[in-house]
């Protein structure tokens, strides 16, 4: 055997600097023993050569469950959704809520710190001169530090890339049989491929992005999470010569890869001293080259049930087939304790709760007097030292609240039980908890972007379909108590449902479309563009105009607007319809939030294109990627300004019917479709903006008045000017 083909920084204790500067060399090909040569000569080629397309292995595809049709009755419409709060009948059942309970103006932000910040809120609401800290000058300056913070967050990214080796096949299969006591091989691949294929001595890591994007999180709180087995098996990863991490098939790494956000965390640990890799190709390539590195086979049943099977997304493995993201279980003895598991976002996501509180971010038009006119459950949180963990404490509620229910929709072992069971628990009169149901859309997985976000069927839309044909689409009717705006979430359309997506939009009348994604984010497809094609099955799509548009002057971003006209040719006589499409990408998923003004602004731009001469309620179509996180914050900010404008009580600042009107919304939501709102910082930006609506009703509220005293006072001035002329 050769030696150590790993070469190493300065010293091997430089920490990450020396990762770093290591990773500017190749490792150089070390002589094998020919034995090994004649059985991988004829199959090795490196990341520079070219590559055929890498075939799965002969491991036999889940098996999907037999159907059982619970949604044959034709689709219904919002008057059949029931307020929440209340039992109210929609269709043959009861539903209850579970106990758990112009555009804009400035966009100059100051952030707030728990610990320290420019002023103190309480101090504000306490001492007029701590108001002169809040200063546009000031705020201009605060939201320039947050453009710097993202810039200097891309250049971390691209200097933690070069510190991260890649290797190829053969180069890990060389470090494996020379030094296998030396390295730590992670696989961070959801824990079902893994337990049917992985690399000998791996050891399955797999976190969700939402933890791992997470500062708090570190190295150490990914071992707790891990059972005392696989514990075990990491107990010697920080003196390894090389931490080296793969998942099915990255050849590159992307911001948003879990490979990559592993590795970076070990990257900057700083009790490891070694160099961290990863596998290009994954395990695929690997796979098809060494055969005799890997292992096939299911594991015995752990003696803990995993916690670190991913459940934030999208399984990409080529090795073993799926069906659309979303892995139906195969029944064994070996199977885990809950086959479901990875299909719960919240069991892995409140590992280490929702997150440090964030404070809410004032806007540079605050003011001492203004903020005691805010409605009471509004200053509660703005201008209270415990207002941050008051927020995070209630979207902690929400989370809970949801976890229960889908930990009840997914209590059977079978898509067949669980739709009976509905049925059964309709008739008993048990609680809404127990009656939430997401059959149809494990029945029709191949339709699914993500295999953890499902339309719960008492709210999913119903295609127009003939009888026996699938009346499928992951989307929901999306409705709140007190207010009049009505939306169709959804998730962002995949090549096989674009015609869905338009039959839809048809059919409900839909006249806006609200897109808030990029189609690609960090080298990931997030929506495909389904408005290319001109024909999508019996409707014509026609592209009328597509212009970028200013949406805020103040903030500056600017967002895409098209217009389309839709016409149906089995209705030849029926007239063409304007559809508004407003793309706005500033956004990115569970990345740096949006600007609150932006988002006041694209609420008031949407409800201006939806306007009816008739006063028509139409729902606007809202999508981001999966159809929940971004979705949701809009929904939630559009449906809050519409009861705050309708129903003026919950704008007193005496008198309020409730404690928390952005955190009863929410929660509504929730009752309609999975993760509405999925993370705290979305949550914090439905409050921020609130905010800004409201500082500006204030505002136009004080124009207002200086205007008409300023009219009054006029006929006082024209009669004494004319009297003194006399």
């Amino acid at each position: 055997m050769a030696s150590s083909m790993i070469e190493r920084g300065q010293s091997p204790h430089s920490g990450v600097q020396s990762r770093t500067q290591s990773s500017q060399f190749r490792h150089p090909m070390l002589s094998l023993h020919n034995s090994f040569n004649s059985a991988c000569a004829s199959s090795i080629r490196c990341p520079s050569s070219s590559h055929g397309p890498v075939s799965a292995p002969m491991t036999p595809p889940p098996q999907t469950p037999a159907a059982f049709d619970v949604n044959s009755s034709s689709s219904s419409f919002f008057d059949m959704l029931p307020p929440p709060p209340t039992p109210k009948p929609y269709g043959n059942e009861q539903h209850q809520l579970g106990e758990d309970s112009d555009v804009a103006r400035r966009s100059n932000f100051s952030s707030i710190s728990a610990a320290s910040s420019s002023f103190s809120l309480a101090g504000l609401c306490a001492n007029s001169a701590s108001l002169s800290s809040i200063s546009p000058a000031s705020s201009t300056s605060s939201m320039s530090s947050l453009r710097t913070s993202v810039s200097k967050t891309s250049s971390e990214f691209n200097a933690d890339v070069e510190a991260i080796i890649p290797i190829c096949p053969a180069e890990l299969g060389m470090i494996i049989a020379s030094k296998p006591s030396k390295i730590t091989l992670l696989d961070v691949r959801p824990y079902a491929q893994y337990s049917v294929e992985r690399i000998k001595g791996a050891v399955n890591i797999c976190v969700p992005s939402t933890l791992l994007k997470r500062p708090a999180f570190t190295v150490p709180k990914i071992l707790d999470s891990l059972s005392s087995e696989q514990k075990m098996s990491l107990s010697s990863w920080a003196t390894s010569e090389s931490i080296i991490v793969y998942d099915s098939n990255t050849s590159a790494l992307t911001n948003a890869s879990i490979a990559f956000q592993v590795a970076r965390k070990f990257l900057h640990e700083e009790s490891f001293h070694g160099q961290i890799m990863y596998l290009k190709g994954g395990i695929c390539e690997f796979s098809q080259l060494l055969r005799d590195f890997v292992e096939f086979g299911d594991l015995s049943t752990p003696t803990e049930l995993p916690t670190t099977q991913s459940s934030a997304r999208l399984c990409e493995s080529k090795c073993v087939p799926i069906l659309s993201g979303l892995r139906l279980p195969v029944f064994s003895k070996k199977q885990p304790v809950n086959p479901f598991f990875s299909n719960i976002r919240q069991n892995m996501d409140l590992l280490g709760g929702v997150g440090d509180p964030i404070p809410v971010r004032l806007p540079s038009n605050c003011t001492e007097s203004k903020l005691n006119r805010l409605p009471r459950w509004l200053k509660d949180v703005v201008c209270t030292p415990e207002g941050a963990q008051r927020i995070a404490d209630r979207f902690l509620d929400i989370e809970k609240a949801e976890k229960g229910r889908l930990e009840s929709a997914f209590s059977s072992m079978c898509v067949i039980t669980n739709a009976i069971a509905n049925v059964t628990n309709a008739i008993s009169g048990k609680s809404e908890e127990q009656r939430y149901s997401i059959s149809a859309a494990l029945e029709r997985g191949n339709k699914n972007r993500y295999n953890n976000i499902f339309p719960y069927d008492h709210t999913r839309v119903k295609l127009t379909c003939n009888a026996g044909s699938c009346d499928y689409i992951n989307a929901s009717f999306i409705c709140t108590k007190n207010s009049e705006k009505r939306y169709i979430a959804t998730q962002g359309p995949l090549p096989n449902t674009f015609a869905d997506f338009w039959s839809v939009v048809w059919d409900q009348n839909v006249r806006v479309i609200v897109m808030l994604t990029p189609t690609q984010e960090g080298g990931q497809v997030k929506c495909h563009p389904y408005w290319e094609d001109t024909q999508y099955g019996s409707l014509i799509l026609q592209l009328l105009s597509e212009q970028e548009t200013l949406l805020s002057p103040i903030t500056g971003t600017k967002i895409r607007v098209r217009k389309f006209s839709l016409s149906n040719t089995e209705l030849p006589f029926s007239s063409l319809r304007e559809i508004t499409h407003i793309q706005y990408v500033s956004w990115p998923d569970l990345g740096a939030p949006a600007d609150p003004v932006d988002l006041v602004a694209l609420s008031l731009l949407s409800g201006k294109c939806n306007a009816s001469e008739s006063n028509e309620i139409r729902p606007v179509v809202v999508h981001c990627s999966a159809g929940c996180g971004r979705t949701g914050t809009f929904c939630a900010v559009d449906s809050v300004i519409d009861i705050l404008e309708r129903k003026k009580e919950y704008g007193n600042c005496d008198k309020c019917p409730t404690d928390d009107l952005v955190a009863e919304v929410v929660h509504d939501l929730r009752t309609r479709r999975l993760s509405m709102v999925q993370c705290l910082r979305q949550f914090v930006i439905c409050y921020e903006s609130v905010l800004v609506w409201k500082l500006d009703q204030i505002d136009a509220e004080d124009k207002a008045a200086r205007d008409a005293a300023s009219d009054a006072a006029l006929p006082f001035c024209e009669t004494a000017v004319s009297e003194k002329c006399s």
